[in-house]
């Protein structure tokens, strides 16, 4: 087999992947939206497994680049359309997940609010010298 061949191959393989990829970003940003933080783990590992799969792609690629192969440029077409595509995916993944965090951050901040009320609270209802208790 040609190295030009195999390269077209290899960067077929990983455009393949790239759409996996994008997918599973899709699928986070779904998830994201819904809220849905246990189903968003699952995703996280599958988009994870795809960045590796992809890097094992790469690797083989880059070998045979080095090897003085070519690429057509059909599959790089694609490839840099998908990597635009997961781009913008993953930076309004990352807006949702801000969003997610202060609104969270501002829950615990209440949540400690309430806390904080409580022990007073109970400071003073167990005898705070104080209270008057004949009263």
């Amino acid at each position: 087999m040609s190295k030009m061949i195999e390269l077209d191959g290899l960067l077929e393989e990983k455009a393949a992947l790239l759409r996996g990829m994008l997918a599973e970003t899709k699928k986070i940003g779904e998830l994201l939206l819904g809220r849905d933080l246990e189903g968003l783990n699952g995703a996280v590992a599958a988009r994870q497994a795809c960045i590796e799969k992809i890097d094992a792609v790469d690797r083989r690629a880059d070998a045979c680049a080095k090897g003085g192969a070519a690429a057509s440029g059909r599959p790089m077409k694609e490839i840099r359309a998908l990597l635009g595509e997961i781009l913008d995916a993953d930076s309004a993944n990352m807006k949702a997940a801000g969003e997610i965090t202060i609104t969270l951050m501002n829950g615990i901040k209440e949540v400690n609010a309430e806390k904080n009320l409580l022990k007073y609270h109970q400071t003073m209802r167990s005898g705070s010298r104080f209270v008057n208790r004949e009263g």
